[in-house]
């Protein structure tokens, strides 16, 4: 079940660079009676979602409608022993057709995304599997692919899937070092793994199985791994501690340390002051990083930070992702909000220097339609994205103006054709009921779906990008304030 609906928005301005904030029309996807925790993007027009039922299900989020439900309490005509019967820890599309599921009912399942069937159930895990991981190197004009699954058992298994024979084998296993459960894991190049989990950095080889380096800096759990752009050769780590450092991915040297503050336990609070929750690189040489419930864009060609943002939301964030051609960049929190920001650039004045240190400086909209904490979110393409809450819903995020133009092209080509029964162009896209609202709070009118109170602010913002290089040994420090 789903519910469109725009949002009030001040200005119409359609030239290239947008004053105010265009994601003012909304759909509101309900199907899930469990906290959503997890969503992947499966191709232009379909996405997955899971809850902590063991539930998945694919949703057409330019339709608005529920194609299938993937196990869980009710599976849709399928048996529910095939799915999960405990929650999903992740996600994986290896193509459009096939979805990998994680969970701590300790498999592994691969499903059909057109048909819905579970075709394989993988068991070799002894307990949770947290991590689903790509191998993209390896990825052949066949469509035959390698991933890699990480668990609470200290395994790591690389598999190889082909499409063709709708076949998964297992290549190898390799025994974790580190006692503690896995929270993060990443892929480097064909052979080399990277699991974060207590405080310090696991790399295993995948061709022989083995245990390469242990990087040890950060103090507490590491939270996330992420790989930069090319052309760096560089992952960043990111931990409880608030310590974000650089790490070269041959040798596995310190490249840079990004933050390491001195205090980040609050005793009277007994929580993590700047807690790492999420990294997002951004064109050639930024890196936008969550820490608490604020965020900080670093420079790392200019090896500086150029906004520091500490109070950006009430609670932690929980995701970060980039939209419109990177000119601008979307943040998600627990207090339930959504907030669009100008990308790093809008924030170097144009001699370079960084701007007057105003918190609300690359500010360009808040919004709300979730009655709970935002769990996770996934861009859809560059002018719509998704979020995910514990309160069952999902909420996809459209451009107004740009669907507005859409529609208006889909009913004059209607019209013609009405006229012309021998016109021969056809539409791409679905049609939809639009619901206009002359209040930002749908639980005005009788909803089948969860409230949402939305709210915008607006701005302008341009960007470019430069081409990036790294500093050599020692590692400088960038530390926080």
């Amino acid at each position: 079940m789903f519910l469109r609906k725009l949002l009030p928005n001040a200005s119409r301005d359609t030239t290239s660079v947008r004053s105010d904030n265009p994601f003012t029309e909304i759909l509101v996807l309900a199907g899930h009676k469990n906290f959503v925790r997890h969503l992947v993007l499966l191709d232009d027009h379909r996405l997955a979602s899971s809850d902590d039922s063991g539930t998945i299900i694919i949703w057409d989020y330019e339709m608005g409608s529920l194609l299938h439900t993937l196990g869980g309490e009710e599976s849709g005509g399928l048996p529910t022993e095939k799915g999960h019967n405990l929650p999903i820890r992740c996600l994986l599309c290896l193509d459009s057709d096939t979805l990998v599921s994680g969970s701590s009912d300790k498999t592994i399942k691969m499903w059909n995304t057109r048909t819905g069937e579970c075709f394989a159930t993988l068991d070799n895990h002894t307990g949770s599997v947290m991590c689903l991981a790509l191998v993209k190197e390896t990825k052949d004009t066949n469509g035959v692919v390698k991933f890699c699954s990480g668990g609470n058992d200290k395994q790591i298994c690389l598999r190889v899937w082909n499409p063709a024979t709708r076949q998964v084998s297992l290549l190898a296993t390799v025994t974790r070092s580190e006692d503690e459960n896995l929270n993060c894991m990443i892929v480097l190049g064909a052979n080399t793994v990277v699991t974060g989990s207590n405080s310090a950095i696991i790399t295993y080889r995948l061709d022989r199985c083995v245990t390469e380096r242990s990087l040890t800096f950060h103090r507490e759990s590491v939270q996330c791994l992420v790989e930069l752009q090319s052309p760096y050769n560089c992952f960043v780590s990111g931990s409880l501690d608030g310590a974000i450092v650089i790490w070269n991915s041959t040798d596995f040297t310190q490249v840079m340390i990004l933050n390491n503050p001195a205090d980040y336990y609050d005793m009277k609070q007994h929580s993590f002051i700047y807690c790492i929750r999420c990294l997002l690189p951004v064109g050639d040489h930024f890196l936008i990083a969550a820490i608490g419930c604020g965020y900080i864009i670093y420079d790392l060609q200019e090896k500086r930070k150029i906004d520091n943002n500490p109070k950006a939301n009430s609670m932690p964030i929980s995701s970060i992702i980039p939209l419109c051609n990177n000119t601008r960049f979307v943040t998600s929190s627990y207090d339930s909000t959504v907030s669009l920001w100008n990308s790093p650039t809008a924030i170097v004045t144009a001699s370079g220097e960084p701007g007057p240190r105003n918190r609300r400086q690359g500010h360009v909209g808040s919004m709300q339609a979730h009655s709970g904490a935002i769990m996770s979110m996934v861009k859809l393409n560059n002018h719509s994205f998704a979020t995910c809450s514990d309160d069952g819903t999902i909420v996809v995020w459209k451009d107004e103006v740009q669907q507005s133009e859409w529609r208006n092209a889909e009913a004059a080509l209607s019209l013609a054709k009405h006229h012309n029964p021998s016109f021969g162009l056809s539409s791409s896209s679905p049609t939809s009921t639009t619901t206009s609202a002359a209040s930002p709070n749908p639980s005005s009118q009788e909803l089948s779906t969860p409230a949402a109170t939305p709210a915008t602010t607006t701005t302008t913002t341009t960007t470019t990008f430069s081409s990036p290089s790294l500093p050599a040994d020692p590692p400088p420090s960038i530390h926080s304030d």
